[in-house]
């Protein structure tokens, strides 16, 4: 594969990834669930469950008071062609604000391509590990390695 697809394949990871976490802020779990790897859904129960599951917790994070503040994305770290799949790494930070600070949790989205990059489903990596990674991707290849897990740091409001 030329250097230029593949840079065009990660840059559309990237973005692709960014329209997830606009997504989040914005509440529209439909978009989200679409553009999760679809193993993921399904082990989840299905869209509908999945979408409900996930608007259950949100709302018991605002009755808590916590919200979703931002959620960012970086290039990708890493990525592997095997066959006609890519694979990439998308760094991703999401930022929470509850009544008396915010948490800042580094992690990843593990994005997956079945179209030589033109479009991605997203892999959660808050949630990950190298066994459950086995039951959704089964066929992944032996070169992914997991980013290690980062502590949720708590920043004071104001800062």
């Amino acid at each position: 594969m030329n250097a230029s697809v593949g840079a065009l394949a990660l840059r559309n990871a990237e973005e692709q990834a960014r329209a997830v976490g606009r997504a989040m802020l914005a509440g529209d779990l439909r978009w989200v669930v679409r553009s999760t790897y679809a193993p993921v859904v399904e082990l989840n129960g299905g869209a509908e469950r999945m979408e409900k599951t996930m608007a259950d917790g949100a709302a018991q994070m605002r009755k808590d008071g916590v919200t979703f503040d931002a959620v960012t994305v970086a290039a990708p770290t890493w990525s592997h062609l095997s066959g006609p799949r890519w694979y990439a790494i998308v760094p991703e930070t999401v930022t929470l604000r509850t009544p008396k600070s915010r948490l800042v949790q580094e992690s990843y989205l593990l994005a997956v391509s079945d179209d030589a990059g033109a479009t991605w489903q997203f892999i959660d990596g808050a949630g990950l590990n190298e066994r459950n990674l086995k039951v959704v991707l089964p066929d992944a290849p032996a070169a992914l390695k997991l980013p290690a897990k980062k502590p949720t740091r708590q920043v004071p409001l104001g800062r």
